[in-house]
């Protein structure tokens, strides 16, 4: 993994802040332009924004709470309820989306709160510690009010040390 080798990295790659990423600055830090879904949405919505949006994950928010970040859900939540779950694809109707998260997140074996963030001022060294820690490979960067502004996946880290 990336994290193993960082002693070979330039220092100014490691301490370069998410802010100045290729995939970040180009993109507006508008929460409003995020596909996101409410908490209190039905799981199926999650879903639905998913294959609208053409991604691979959507970030819980809580609407109550000015749409902060609270979980995710990504696609791959629903390869393992397909074999596992009696009661799918009912459960995606009857539970709501944070619901549909916990559900998942209590099955699987991670040591990753249900949603993982960073902010724009941290760094390349932070993002990819981060990832490898927790072994997840997508992180949702948040404002200082909480509120997702940006995805950062591991490959848009590789981007950055690869020349475009």
């Amino acid at each position: 993994m990336l994290s193993g080798h960082t002693q070979v990295l330039d220092p100014k790659v490691l301490h370069k802040p998410i802010s100045t990423f290729r995939h970040i600055k180009n993109k507006t830090k508008d929460p409003n332009h995020v596909l996101k879904v409410d908490k209190n949405a039905r799981a199926i919505e999650a879903f639905r924004m998913m294959d609208y949006g053409d991604v691979s994950a959507v970030p819980v928010v809580d609407s109550e709470r000015d749409n902060k970040l609270v979980a995710n859900i990504s696609a791959r939540d629903i390869r393992g309820i397909i074999a596992e779950e009696s009661d799918f694809p009912m459960s995606l109707y009857t539970q709501t989306a944070l619901q549909f998260a916990q559900r998942m997140h209590a099955r699987k074996d991670t040591h990753a709160p249900l949603a993982v963030s960073l902010k724009l001022s941290d760094t390349f060294k932070d993002a990819i510690t981060k990832l490898n820690e927790l072994k997840i490979h997508r992180v949702w960067i948040v404002n200082d009010a909480e509120q997702v502004t940006h995805v950062l996946a591991l490959c848009d880290i590789l981007g950055e040390i690869i020349e475009p």
